[in-house]
């Protein structure tokens, strides 16, 4: 295995700038006055309209509360429901903060180390190749360091294998690279460590996010699997086609990729979420998730491109000097992004009922919003690649969009784009 210069120079300054980042006093305030925030408001619904999004849900935390939350637009074109912020999305890919921080919580509660094999709680876990089998760790899982190849998500797209199927397929195939020699996104990866915190917990990782999460944290109007979000009158229908006006379901390939994108939520309780990972674990008093492990979270563990890294379930970068953490999703006829700054206790979340946008690109939505919300000039960026969704679209749709997405990045039009730093990670 060739040596990597993943986690050596370029890691080391960008984890020294993570630690300092997490390590923030939590005193730091955010004062958002009123005029920045209606400024910002009107950033979003200018971007909504531009891009033809139907609805949006948006909701700012500023230390420790909830500044702003409203929505936008309407959550169904047929029936002209509005957008409200109790309206129920698919988030996609910010799934996989919650299979992390869920694996993070199993690991404070002594029932499994981030360092332990996967196969050490799934007999039947196996790379092809055995190097990289004999050392990987759940910790490589969720930092899509393993080598299995990006996007290699075939066996899941019919939506007819078992989570388990799915995963034995996925994870036995040849591999892209050797283990922690580059970033891999790889939905295969986070599934099993989601697998395994079901197994540690006596039950299925469905039922332990409930449990270790949402109930923790009041969030009632979500759910761990798309199948459950009928029982919410208040949810959002999605929208494919460049005008975003062809109804479509959420992909069924969702059921077998489960721990990577199959949670929904309102804005609201996205908040929540948010909340308590700015306060470093800590949400109304109980201590939901060691702060350690929240510092371990959002610690760069891989170079992912450009100056870009990511941690456990989140990339890690930086605006103007600030650390950033932020996450996105995406597929037919939804796409959400949740974006935090936990030196200044400030993030946002984005919800849309349209497909991947720029709204939702890694960078986009933050080089709006940070100049206004921190009242600071902005700057550019630096460099990166686009990438294509994580989540599976439809198997008729797949190869013309799925596999064009990365070669049209760079003819996408500027202002589509804003600066070359933006991506889709979802």
């Amino acid at each position: 295995m060739r040596p990597t210069r993943l986690l050596n120079a370029s890691r080391a300054a960008a984890l020294a700038g993570a630690l300092a980042i997490a390590a923030a006093p939590a005193g730091v305030r955010a004062a958002v006055p009123p005029e920045r925030l209606a400024r910002a408001v009107a950033i979003v619904d200018s971007e909504r309209v531009r891009l033809h999004v139907p609805g949006l849900a948006f909701a700012i935390v500023a230390d420790g509360r909830v500044v702003e939350a409203r929505g936008f637009g309407v959550r169904d074109l047929r029936s002209g429901a509005p957008v409200d912020t109790a309206t129920v999305f698919p988030i996609g890919s910010c799934t996989k903060a919650f299979s992390a921080m869920a694996a993070i919580i199993c690991q404070d509660q002594h029932r499994l180390a981030l360092d332990d094999p996967p196969r050490n709680y799934l007999p039947w876990f196996r790379l092809a190749n055995p190097q990289s089998d004999e050392r990987v760790t759940i910790r490589d899982l969720l930092s899509h360091r393993t080598g299995l190849r990006a996007y290699a998500d075939l066996a899941a797209e019919p939506g007819v294998l078992t989570r388990e199927q799915y995963l034995r397929a996925a994870i036995g195939a040849k591999p892209a690279c050797g283990l922690r020699e580059q970033f891999q996104y790889s939905n295969a990866a986070v599934s099993a460590a989601g697998e395994i915190v079901g197994r540690v917990q006596g039950t299925t990782w469905e039922h332990a996010i409930e449990r270790l999460l949402f109930e923790p944290l009041g969030m009632r109007r979500s759910v761990a699997s798309l199948r459950d979000l009928g029982r919410f009158r208040d949810r959002a229908i999605g929208y494919e086609d460049a005008a975003h006006t062809t109804p479509v379901p959420p992909p069924a390939s969702l059921d077998a990729l489960g721990p990577a994108g199959s949670i929904g939520a309102s804005v609201v309780d996205m908040t929540r979420w948010v909340r308590c990972l700015l306060d470093e674990g800590v949400f109304e008093g109980r201590r939901v998730v060691s702060a350690a492990g929240v510092r371990d979270a959002f610690t760069p563990h891989i170079l992912a491109r450009g100056t870009w890294h990511y941690g456990l379930g989140w990339v890690v970068h930086d605006w103007n000097g600030h650390g950033v953490i932020e996450h996105n999703g995406g597929s037919n006829g939804l796409s959400a992004l949740v974006c935090m700054m936990p030196e200044q206790r400030l993030g946002f979340v984005i919800l849309m009922n349209a497909s991947p946008n720029a709204l939702n690109a890694i960078g986009h939505a933050g080089g709006l919003l940070w100049p206004v919300l921190l009242d600071e000039p902005g700057s550019e960026p630096t460099a990166a690649v686009a990438a294509a969704p994580s989540t599976p679209r439809s198997p008729t749709r797949r190869r013309s969009r799925r596999w064009t997405r990365c070669s049209r990045a760079c003819a996408t039009p500027r202002a589509a784009r804003r600066s070359a730093t933006t991506a889709r990670w979802s």
